[in-house]
């Protein structure tokens, strides 16, 4: 009988699918260009400094490897644009700043800091990891709150 309850609670839902996927897509896009952004062009020039070019991969073995980075974004997307579905209460886009700062404490703050402790990297590059992270954040929770809207009542239903 538990298991049936959970069932319920992850799949039997109100949520709007249509506008889920639609959500979905725009929350991948929109933090695949972000990542693209800060990964390549901004960050990608602190990356080639000279007191950091032993701390990571040759920019041509990072480029053959950036399919594993691409499909961890989406199912990164996947997660953050149904767990905001799911909680979400119609509040607008204060909601998507909300989630999306929740969401960027979650994971930036958490895997800058853990790399920190794992490699000497510069304290700086840890801080520029975790503000652009939280930035994405914050802008693909914006873009979720302004995409999303939930399934309309089932008037006829509850006649």
């Amino acid at each position: 009988m538990a298991k049936n309850k959970y069932i319920k609670l992850i799949f039997e839902t109100n949520i709007n699918i249509k506008r889920f996927i639609l959500t979905l897509f725009v929350v991948a896009i929109v933090f695949e260009l972000l990542s693209r952004l800060i990964e390549r062009e901004i960050m990608g020039t602190i990356y080639l400094e000279k007191n950091l070019k032993g701390f990571f991969r040759p920019a041509e073995i990072r480029e053959q490897m950036y399919w594993l980075w691409f499909v961890t974004d989406m199912v990164w997307s996947f997660l953050f644009t149904y767990i905001f579905v799911k909680a979400y209460e119609g509040r607008g886009v204060v909601e998507g700043v909300k989630y999306g700062t929740i969401g960027g404490l979650m994971y930036y703050l958490v895997m800058a800091y853990q790399i920190h402790v794992l490699e000497p990297l510069p304290y700086y590059v840890i801080v520029q990891w975790f503000l652009y992270g939280m930035a994405k954040c914050v802008i693909v929770g914006m873009a979720a709150a302004l995409v999303y809207k939930p399934k309309p009542p089932d008037y006829f239903y509850n006649l």
